[in-house]
């Protein structure tokens, strides 16, 4: 694909044959590889194919075992945490060759394909795809139909002229605060397209059926979905008391992503209520310890021991040795 390419210029029943050919025989291999297939099988299946199981091969879910320390785990931590190129990021070309880079060096450091990896070659190797479709692809009216009957789980909100200070820490914050939270481990892939969605402060309405294809990708349930969106807004408004004080324009801004999220304001006062006075214990902690946070460094010293280097967001993270086992 091509930026070049326009909406309009180029129907995916027009090249299907072409990508069915490209890919039969072989597993599909990307980066959220549950998301990727979902709008592959939606798009065959208007096309009028009949699309068998795709076989594939997950960087996403891979980078637990090469990467298990990474605090986030967009394309773009994992290339920079293994020194792969990413040039043109979220373009087609450029996020298919990350990705291409990213699964070398997993087979680099593995010494050869993984388990994973050989079982998703057979499986591909022995699927039969039909020669062609079955019946006539969908017109333009029938998705436009079918895609008008979905119910959006976010509510969008116009565009922001500049990026709020409390949505800034969004790009620094990490799963596992989320996770701490209460969000179902399950969610983790959909979490970070929310992370990446919301830190312009908006999400668009591409990216709300997005999420909503990716939560019927990974078969997320209305209460895992409410579920994983208090626990970020709690992770959120954590970061919000850091400094022992919550201003009015972060009270706003968390009741803004509370509404645009679907949390009730009720869990919102009542999860800033805790959280303010975990604050202040913590700032009272903090300054009988003489500046120290003992729990954060405690936790800081439980972890393996890692190079530590400036991460794609500036901040600072911990990156796996190249000598050290996966």
């Amino acid at each position: 694909m091509r930026a070049s390419i326009r909406p309009g210029a180029e129907q995916f029943a027009d090249v299907a044959a072409t990508v069915v050919a490209g890919i039969a025989g072989l597993p599909v291999i990307a980066h959220n590889a549950k998301f990727d297939l979902a709008f592959l099988r939606a798009e065959l299946t208007a096309a009028g194919w009949d699309a068998p199981w795709v076989a594939s091969y997950c960087t996403l879910e891979a980078s637990y075992a090469y990467l298990p320390q990474m605090d986030r785990r967009r394309l773009v931590d994992c290339c920079w945490a293994t020194g792969v190129t990413l040039d043109n990021a979220h373009s087609a070309l450029g996020d298919a060759r990350a990705t291409a880079g990213l699964v070398r060096a997993y087979i680099a450091t593995n010494g050869g394909p993984d388990a994973v990896l050989l079982e998703a070659q057979a499986t591909a190797q022995a699927t039969a795809w039909p020669s062609g479709p079955s019946r006539t692809p969908d017109t333009v009216t029938e998705r436009q139909a079918r895609s008008s009957v979905r119910s959006a789980p976010l509510r969008i909100t116009p565009g922001r002229p500049a990026t709020p200070p409390l949505l800034a820490q969004v790009s620094a914050m990490s799963l596992l605060e989320v996770i701490e939270e209460g969000a179902p481990v399950g969610t983790t892939a959909y979490l970070e397209q929310l992370f990446e969605a919301l830190e312009d402060g908006d999400i668009s309405e591409d990216e709300s059926v997005a999420l909503q294809e990716l939560c019927a990708a990974y078969e997320l349930s209305p209460a895992d979905i409410a579920a994983a969106h208090e626990a970020f807004l709690l992770a959120l408004a954590h970061r919000a008391v850091d400094d022992g004080h919550v201003s009015h324009a972060e009270r706003r801004e968390l009741k803004s992503i509370a509404s645009l999220l679907s949390v009730a304001d009720a869990r919102v006062s009542e999860g800033g209520r805790r959280l303010a006075s975990d604050g202040a214990e913590k700032s009272i902690s903090t300054r009988l310890s003489g500046g120290t946070d003992h729990r954060r460094d405690d936790a800081a010293r439980s972890r393996t021991p890692f190079n530590r280097r400036t991460s794609p967001n500036g901040a600072s993270q911990s990156v796996r040795s190249p000598n050290a086992e996966c």
